[in-house]
């Protein structure tokens, strides 16, 4: 009964959300992602999207932007970047 309540409850929170994403984000509220979880790799597996091809009207561009032509390579990294002495660890707060 009260389980109802509370699915009910997440059922006619405002919002565009599909029946399938409140119920799991319900569930996922109420400590059930491993069912949540299960549920979603059980769905991904009956339903693979295809692999391959080409995007109709091929990668979309941002209006204006005009890509840089410098000699270097596009996203080069910083000497250093990523390494274990430039990333900063902070405790997990609660």
């Amino acid at each position: 009964m009260v389980v109802g309540y509370s699915v009910g409850g997440a059922l006619l929170r405002p919002g565009n959300d599909t029946v399938a994403q409140r119920l799991a984000e319900w569930g996922r509220d109420h400590h059930l992602n491993w069912a949540v979880t299960r549920l979603e790799q059980t769905q991904y597996a009956l339903n693979t999207p295809k692999t391959g091809g080409v995007l109709a009207g091929g990668i979309p561009t941002v209006a204006g932007h005009k890509p840089h032509r410098r000699g270097g390579t596009v996203g080069a990294a910083q000497p250093g970047a990523g390494t274990a002495n430039s990333i900063r660890h902070h405790p997990r707060t609660r």
